[in-house]
């Protein structure tokens, strides 16, 4: 597997320069973790505590149809695509500093905590397509058929690339910070 330099905005909690981080199946991220949450809900059985079901309790019908996207996107992966890491053990990440500064702009925007921009190095898996491909469209195969094989949206918008990777990860350089661990 190749290494290679990416970027990353940093929203959960901060990162630390040589903080490695490790998705795989058994290790998943803030996405999985909201899955598992929402099915949690579904069935009844679930903490009032957890800080993913009080985001949740919001607007439980966005979350439940997210769900339903993801566990679409993640079944036709394991169907067809288990090259590519699962949208729901891996990080996202951008190919230039650019780009993830576009993208900390767009969490700010909608009152994400965005922490730093960060350069990670990698080892594993990645795949790159168009947001677009899963995020405006209902879920149906043919929508997960486009986003895994990063054909262009058919909506006929400039693509919004998200990369995702998994396997060994590490922080290289903090390269920007909006905000300080609270």
């Amino acid at each position: 597997m190749d290494k290679k330099l990416y970027y990353h905005v940093v929203t959960e909690r901060p990162m630390e320069v040589g903080q490695v981080i490790y998705f795989d199946d058994d290790n998943h991220n803030g996405v999985g973790r909201r899955m598992k949450a929402v099915i949690s809900v579904q069935t009844g059985d679930f903490d009032h505590k957890d800080p993913f079901i009080k985001e949740m309790v919001k607007d439980p019908e966005k979350w439940f149809n997210i769900l339903e996207r993801e566990t679409l996107l993640e079944s036709v992966r394991q169907d067809r695509y288990t090259q590519y890491p699962s949208r729901q053990a891996c990080l996202y990440v951008s190919d230039s500093y650019e780009d993830a500064l576009g993208w900390a702009d767009y969490f700010i925007e909608l009152g994400r905590e965005t922490y730093q921009v960060v350069s990670l190095s990698h080892e594993g898996r990645s795949f790159t397509g168009d947001a677009h491909n899963c995020w405006y469209q209902g879920g149906n195969e043919s929508m997960a058929l486009a986003y895994w094989e990063a054909t262009p949206n058919s909506k006929g918008l400039d693509p919004i690339y998200e990369t995702i990777i998994d396997g060994t990860i590490q922080v290289e350089e903090i390269l920007k910070t909006y905000k300080e661990s609270s």
